[in-house]
Order: C-alpha cells, then structure tokens, then sequence
C-alpha cells in the first residue's frame, strides 16, 4: 500500500525539533497553507476540480436531507477518521443530529472512529496507523 499523503514528511517541517515556540507555530502555519496552495503536485483545496467536486456533494447531500424529511429518515450519513479525524467524525455527527432534532427532524448522522469509541478520549495508535486493525476495534 502506498504511504497516504498524510503520513508523507514535509520540508517545511524537517526541522520542527530545532526552532523555538514561535518557529514551530510559524513552520505550522506554512504547512497549513499548504492546503490552500497546494502541495508538490497535489491540488489546493481551493482548485476548480476540488471545489466543483465539493459542490456536488453539497448538493447531494442537501437533496438526501430533504428526501429524509419526506421519507422519514430513509438516508444515513456516515463521517469517519482515525484520531483527530474521527474526534471530528463525532463531534459533527452530534451537532447536525442536534440540528436536526432542533428543527424537528429525525437525526441521520453517525460516525466511525478507528479503535472505536474509546478512542474519543485514549489515543490509540495502532488503528490509526494501521487500517484493517482500526476496522477490527
């Protein structure tokens, strides 16, 4: 398998280990321009391709919310992560079922977190960096 883009090392950050706070929190922000710039040879999140693919899923998704109000809940959506990913995955399911809920709809949102839901609190490393196991737990 090859190694995700996340797991990839970046130059920028290199040598985090040697600056002090405030290099680190400079070296930080550059790298998370990187996601409006893009990296190597990857697209910035702000490209025609990707925010054209995120429209359509906005779209999608707006129209299976509305046929959930009138199928009474038919429609599942699911947000999953590993670590920080899925603390994410969880916290945005809970907020739109609140949503949901608030304006008298049936909540449709749930998450999938590597490790499970003890991984909400306790760092478990091996799922996150290993899939089939994450799958398993």
């Amino acid at each position: 398998m090859a190694t995700r883009i996340t797991e990839l090392p970046n130059e920028l950050t290199a040598n985090i280990d040697s600056v002090d706070a405030a290099g680190i929190v400079r070296l930080l922000r550059q790298s998370d321009a990187q996601l409006f710039a893009g990296w190597g040879a990857h697209p910035s999140i702000n490209d025609a391709a990707i925010l054209t693919k995120i429209s359509c899923l906005a779209v999608k998704a707006a129209t299976l919310l509305k046929e959930n109000q009138q199928k009474e809940g038919e429609n599942v959506f699911v947000f999953s992560g590993c670590g920080t990913s899925g603390r994410i995955a969880w916290i945005c399911s809970r907020a739109y079922n609140r949503l949901l809920h608030h304006l008298g709809n049936k909540p449709c949102f749930h998450y999938l977190t590597s490790g499970g839901d003890v991984s909400l609190i306790i760092s478990n490393e091996l799922p996150e960096d290993d899939p089939p196991q994450g799958i398993h737990h």
